[in-house]
């Protein structure tokens, strides 16, 4: 489903890139704006706050509030995730991270990025590659890797999730690296691969 009916309103709430989310209640309200709950198939209740970084170089990067527009030409790194306001006392981990392309398909989603085993950091908010004992350290396992996306004349919606990793996610076979990407349905995954609803989120206005 298009939502040409919200960019109009969510102009007026267009956050400024270079910044981060830093209220759940705000975040909630952006996406239920964007209607992406309802257009993604997945209720929306998160615990913690996310945040995206795309790394220009060694010394320049960027990350954006829910909301933001963004140039495609500015995501053309893997982007790394942090999580905000979780404490240590958060979970460990480990998460699954999945980006979708909302408006990509012709009759679904687009795929940008898949990947499991991420585990919280609390001391520097990372969510990074488990260290060792927490748990095993495994490696981040990419099932989809980040691509850099084509300009559009058109925003498309991005959608950044994380959900806490069922115990069985790595013996799933729904999403391999050579599934394709189109007409992909990220609420059916879940549901078949007993992620639940995503514990954080942020999205962004690529074009």
């Amino acid at each position: 489903m298009r939502f040409t009916s919200s960019l109009i309103a969510l102009g007026s709430l267009a956050a400024c890139v270079f910044a981060q989310d830093s209220d759940i209640s705000t975040v909630v309200s952006r996406f239920t704006l964007a209607k992406i709950p309802s257009d993604i198939g997945i209720p929306f209740n998160p615990s913690y706050l996310i945040s995206a970084t795309y790394d220009f170089n060694d010394w320049s990067s960027f990350l954006f509030q829910s909301g933001s527009s963004i140039k495609a030409s500015e995501m053309f790194a893997s982007p790394h995730f942090d999580f905000y306001g979780a404490g240590e006392d958060a979970y460990v981990g480990p998460y699954v991270v999945a980006i979708v392309d909302l408006d990509g398909g012709a009759s679904g989603q687009v795929r940008r990025f898949l990947a499991s085993d991420y585990v919280y950091n609390w001391r520097t908010g990372a969510l990074e590659t488990a260290f060792d004992g927490t748990p095993g350290g495994a490696p981040i396992k990419y099932y989809t890797n980040w691509t850099q996306p084509a300009s559009t004349s058109r925003a498309h919606r991005f959608v950044f999730l994380a959900f806490k990793q069922s115990p069985t996610f790595n013996e799933q076979r729904l999403v391999t690296s050579s599934t394709p990407t189109a007409n992909w349905s990220l609420s059916s995954f879940a549901n078949a691969t007993g992620l639940g609803q995503p514990v954080a989120g942020l999205f962004g206005l690529v074009s």
